[in-house]
This record gives structure tokens, sequence and C-alpha cells, in this order.
């Protein structure tokens, strides 16, 4: 089964709409767009249980609010993210996914080069990242965010203080 974690599809330079600052897009456009140019994610209607299918739908939402892609080095930011600018418990977003048969197929899926590259590149950036998230008014809701799906990602970025790279 493909994973949340494929990169080969989305070279890092490729930009969509969903990534700019101040795209017109709402989340639902985003998230469509998002999906469709990564069709190798894994599918929540097959994930392996409901709990699952909630945690990848909530793993995507936070990549197009933060305009990450699915690039490594993206993926390390957003996990950066996520522990730091979302509200969601570490063991919840770590244990959860570890506990599932995705999360051993998200780990075998791992390319040990392009792993150990992004966390180096991860090490530059985590000082800002650390920065952006304390300059946010309030975190991201890992779960609960649906309220905002037909809001336009600029003015959910403006309520969140949220700045993409």
């Amino acid at each position: 089964m493909p994973n949340d974690l494929e990169t080969t599809h989305l070279p890092r330079k490729t930009r969509l709409a969903y990534q700019d600052q101040d795209t017109r897009l709402t989340l639902r456009e985003g998230l469509a767009e998002y999906l469709a140019s990564n069709p190798d994610l894994i599918d929540t209607a097959q994930a392996s249980s409901t709990a699952m299918a909630k945690y990848f739908a909530n793993h995507d939402a936070s990549h197009v609010v933060f305009g990450t892609s699915t690039a490594i080095e993206d993926e390390l930011v957003q996990d950066i993210w996520t522990l730091i600018a979302i509200d969601v418990r570490y063991r919840d977003y770590v244990g959860d996914l570890m506990k599932a048969k995705e999360g051993l197929e998200v780990a075998a899926a791992l390319p040990f080069w392009g792993t150990l590259q992004g966390f180096l590149s991860l090490l530059g950036a985590l000082p800002s990242l650390v920065l952006r998230a304390r300059a946010m008014p309030k975190k991201w809701p890992w779960a609960g965010w649906e309220p905002y799906l037909d809001q336009p990602l600029r003015e959910t970025r403006e309520e969140f203080g949220i700045r993409v790279r």
C-alpha cells in the first residue's frame, strides 16, 4: 500500500496554489489540490480503522494549512509544525500512528539517505519554525478543523498567524 511519505511524484520545487501564503483557495479546495497531486497517499477510505482515517485526514489538512508538500523535507517540517503549532499531544500524534499498520508502512518507506538529508536541513529551519509557532495567537486544531473547510486559506492563516515557507 502506498504511504504518506512517498515523494517521487512531487519534486520539492513544485509549488501548488495551496502553498501560496495569500491563496484564495479554501481549505476544501486546497485539500482537493493536495490530494489530486499526491495520488500515492494513504486513502482514508482504505485506512485500517476509523481512527486512522481521521488521523490521515487531520494530517492532510495540516499540510494544506501550513503549506507543506509531501517531499521528505516538508514531511519533517510538518512533523515539527504538528508538535509545536497544532493542539495534539505527542503521544497521540506519534503513538497512534506507530500502533497502526500504516505506521509500519510509513516507517518502512522512509529512504535512509533522504531522511538523513531532511533531518540535516531541518536543523537549519528549526529556530525559524519555533519562532513562527510562538508568534501564532492560537494553535491549529488537530481535530475539529472542518468549520474552516469553506474559508479561504489566507483568512485561516491570518487568523492563526500561520506563515508558509
